[in-house]
C-alpha cells in the first residue's frame, strides 16, 4: 500500500526554508559572506566529483582535481583550451559563469559592508575610548560657548578632548560646531549619538574614564533621569571623582536633583542667576562685565592656594601680600568666606582664595610699600539709597524674581512700572502680593510700589510717551523668551534702539540693563550703547565650564552669588579715594580694607562705551598701577552693604 505525502508538509517545509533563508540574509555582511563560502565550496566539490568521475584527467587523483577546481571556479579565465572534450568545455564555461557570479555578488557584499560600516560611525555609536576628557550630554544653542569657554581653558594643554553626546546625526553636530567655532589644534572633539537617560548609550562616552559632566537638559525631569543614568553607569558614592554640573530651571526642583546627583553633581539654577544679575545690574551698570571677566577663562580668574608665608597675619594684612594679586577671602576647613573680617588670622591650614592669572602669580610681595599718602583716603559717609522709578520693558519668568530682588534693597515706594502684552500683564497682576511676607504668590513686594501698563513694547509713540511722562532712573528689557530665539531677540533690539532715540532726543539720561538670549546678536546691541548686555546663553555657559574645570570654586562662587553674606558692588570713588589727584590701587585697596570691604577693581565712567577698553572695567590691576579718577568711576568691591 503507497502512502501520499501530504502537500501541506511540503508547503511547511518550503516555508521554513525561506524563514531560515530570510534569517541568513538580515544577519548583516558576515553572515552572507560565510553563506556565499559554503555555496562556492559545495559547488567546487561537485565540480571537482564530476571531473574525476567522467576521467577527463586520468593521471590525476581527485584531490589534484579538487585544486584545479578551486582556480577555475575563482578566476573565469581558466576556460581551457578545447582539446579536453566538450564535456570539459561545458563543465569549464559553467565553472567561469559561476565565478563570475561569486566575485560579483562578494564584491558587492563588501562595497554594501563597508558602506554600512560607514553608516554606522556616521551615526555615532561606537564607544569612545578617551580618559580624562569632559562630556556633554543635550545638545542646545549654549553649547557653543561651552565649547568655546572650555577651548580658551585647555589652551595650555597638549591635548584638550570633548566629547558630546546629543540626540542628533554625529555629521550634523560636526559640521555645525566646525561652521560656528574656530577650534585650536591641541582640542578634539567627538560627537555621538545618543540619549542621556539611556544606560546603555551613556556607555558610548566613557563616563568613569572622564574628568567632568556638563548636562544640557530641556526639562529639569530628564535632567533627574540623566543623573539617574549616570550614576548607574559609574557606580555608587565614593567610586568614581567624575564631576558633573548641570542647568536647572525651577529651584523647586534643586532638592529632587540632589538627591538623584548623590552629591556629585553641582547645580546651576539658571533662570535665578540671570535673574538677579539683572536686578543688581539695573542700579549698577558694568556689573555684568564684572560677572563675565571673572566667570570667563581670559585674563584674570579666581584661584585657590596655601601659602605657608601667610600663617599667623591677618585677613587684613594679606591683601597687600601681592603685587599681581586681589585677596577676596578664605577657605578654612572646607569652608568658604569670602570678605571676612579683617582681623581674622590666617591658619597654616588655610587656603587664600584670589584673583589672578593663575596659580603661579601668588607669589607673596610687599604691595604694602606702593600704598601711597592716607591723606587721599577719604573717611566716605554713606548717603542711604532714594527713591527711584525703574521701568521694566517685555516680560518673562525671570521678571517676577528681579522684582522679589529689587524689592530686597530699595527704599519704600520705590515705583516699578511694567510695560509688557496685555495678556502677560494681566496674568502678572494674578500673581501679586503687596505684603510683608512672601507666601503662595509669585510675586511678594513690600517696598515696591507696581505699575502697569499694556502695550507694544516696540511702538515708538507708545515708548516716548510713557518715558516723557515719567522721570525713570534705570530702564530694563526683557526678553520674550516664550519666541523663537531670533525673533524674541529682534524685538529687544528694535526697542532698545527706540530708547537710545528717545533719549538722545530729550537730554534724558537713564540707565538700560538689556536681556540678550543669542550671544551673535550682542554686536547688533552695541548701537543702541546700552549700559549692559546680560547675554543669558553666554553668562550661563561660563558658570558652567567654570564649575567643570575647577570644582573646588563651586563653593566660592554659591558664596558670592548667594542672597546672604557679601557680594560684589559698584560704589562711586568718591568715597574712597579723593578724586582728580593720581593714586596708586594699593591706596584703593586700603581705603576699601577700611570699611570692611576688598576691593577687586574699578570702573572708569568716560570709558563704559568702549569694548576696547572693556567698557571701563579693570579687574585686578597691579597695585603699583596709578590712575587719576573722576567724580562719576566707581570702585568693585566684595561688601555685605550696597552703599
Amino acid at each position: 500500500m503507497s502512502i501520499k505525502k501530504d502537500p501541506s508538509s511540503k508547503k511547511q517545509q518550503g516555508l521554513r526554508g525561506r524563514y531560515w533563508f530570510d534569517n541568513v540574509m538580515s544577519r548583516g555582511m558576515l553572515s552572507l559572506i560565510g553563506f556565499l563560502a559554503v555555496v562556492t565550496s559545495a559547488f567546487i566539490i561537485i565540480f571537482a566529483l564530476v571531473v574525476w568521475a567522467t576521467r577527463i584527467f586520468p593521471e590525476m587523483n581527485f584531490f589534484e582535481i579538487f585544486w584545479l577546481s578551486i582556480f577555475r571556479t575563482l578566476n573565469s579565465g581558466l576556460m581551457g583550451d578545447g582539446r579536453m572534450g566538450i564535456i570539459y568545455f561545458i563543465l569549464a564555461l559553467i565553472s567561469a559563469l559561476v565565478s563570475i557570479l561569486i566575485t560579483s555578488l562578494l564584491i558587492g557584499l563588501l562595497t554594501s559592508g563597508i558602506d554600512q560600516k560607514i553608516r554606522a560611525l556616521q551615526k555615532g555609536r561606537s564607544k569612545v575610548i578617551e580618559k580624562d576628557h569632559t562630556i556633554i550630554l543635550g545638545w542646545s544653542e549654549m553649547i557653543f560657548a561651552i565649547i568655546s569657554n572650555l577651548a580658551e581653558a585647555g589652551r595650555g594643554r597638549k591635548k584638550n578632548t570633548i566629547v558630546i553626546m546629543g540626540d542628533r546625526e554625529k555629521v550634523s553636530m560636526d559640521d555645525e560646531i566646525r561652521e560656528r567655532i574656530e577650534l585650536p589644534r591641541n582640542l578634539k572633539i567627538v560627537c555621538r549619538q545618543g540619549n542621556p537617560v539611556s544606560v546603555n548609550d551613556l556607555k558610548i562616552v566613557n563616563i568613569p574614564d572622564s574628568k567632568s559632566v556638563i548636562i544640557l537638559e530641556d526639562s529639569d525631569s530628564r535632567l533627574v533621569k540623566t543623573l539617574l543614568a549616570i550614576n548607574n553607569t559609574i557606580g555608587g558614592m565614593g567610586q568614581s571623582s567624575v564631576a558633573i554640573v548641570a542647568m536647572m530651571k525651577k529651584y523647586r526642583n534643586l532638592n529632587t536633583a540632589q538627591i538623584a546627583g548623590q552629591g556629585r553633581a553641582r547645580f546651576v539654577l539658571n533662570k535665578k542667576f540671570i535673574a538677579e544679575l539683572i536686578a543688581h545690574t539695573c542700579y549698577q551698570p558694568g556689573l555684568s562685565i564684572v560677572y563675565n571677566d571673572l566667570l570667563s577663562f581670559e585674563g584674570d580668574e579666581i584661584n585657590m592656594k596655601n601659602i605657608k608665608e601667610l600663617s599667623g597675619i591677618t585677613f587684613k594684612d594679606s591683601l597687600f601680600m601681592f603685587e599681581k594679586c586681589s585677596v577676596i577671602g578664605i577657605e578654612s576647613a572646607g569652608i568658604v568666606k569670602l570678605n571676612p573680617s579683617m582681623d581674622t588670622i590666617i591658619e597654616a591650614t588655610d587656603r587664600i582664595i584670589a584673583i589672578c592669572a593663575n596659580e603661579n602669580e601668588l607669589k607673596v610681595d610687599d604691595a604694602q610699600a606702593y600704598v601711597s599718602d592716607e591723606n587721599i583716603i577719604e573717611p566716605g559717609v554713606k548717603t542711604g539709597l532714594k527713591e527711584e522709578s525703574i521701568l521694566i520693558l517685555g516680560w518673562n519668568d525671570s521678571g517676577k524674581i528681579i522684582i522679589n530682588e529689587l524689592d530686597n534693597y530699595i527704599v519704600d515706594g520705590t515705583k516699578i512700572s511694567i510695560l509688557a502684552d496685555s495678556k502677560m500683564v494681566d496674568a502678572i497682576r494674578d500673581k501679586i502680593q503687596q505684603c510683608d511676607e512672601p507666601g503662595i504668590f509669585d510675586i511678594s513686594v513690600k517696598n515696591a510700589k507696581l505699575d502697569f501698563l499694556s502695550g507694544d513694547i516696540t511702538d515708538y509713540e507708545l515708548l516716548e510717551n510713557i518715558v516723557l511722562k515719567n522721570n525713570f532712573n534705570h530702564i530694563v528689557v526683557l526678553a520674550y523668551n516664550a519666541l523663537a530665539l531670533q525673533e524674541a531677540d529682534s524685538i529687544t533690539l528694535m526697542t532698545l534702539v527706540h530708547l537710545r532715540d528717545i533719549a538722545e532726543k530729550n537730554n534724558l539720561s537713564f540707565s538700560i540693563t538689556s536681556e540678550i538670549l543669542d550671544v551673535s546678536n550682542r554686536e547688533l546691541a552695541k548701537v543702541a550703547k546700552v549700559n549692559d548686555f546680560i547675554v543669558s546663553e553666554r553668562l550661563s555657559s561660563l558658570f558652567l565650564s567654570q564649575l567643570s574645570e575647577n570644582r573646588q570654586l563651586g563653593p566660592v562662587f554659591d558664596d558670592l552669588l548667594s542672597d546672604y553674606g557679601s557680594e560684589i558692588y559698584l560704589k562711586n570713588i568718591a568715597g574712597y579715594v579723593k578724586t582728580g589727584t593720581a593714586v596708586n590701587y594699593a591706596t584703593l585697596v586700603k581705603a576699601a580694607s577700611n570699611k570692611n570691604e576688598v576691593a577687586i577693581g574699578y570702573k572708569i565712567a568716560a570709558q563704559e562705551a568702549y569694548e576696547n577698553r572693556n567698557f571701563g572695567i579693570y579687574l585686578n590691576p597691579e597695585k603699583s598701577s596709578e590712575i587719576i579718577f573722576d567724580e562719576k568711576d566707581s570702585i568693585i568691591v566684595i561688601s555685605e552693604e550696597i552703599l
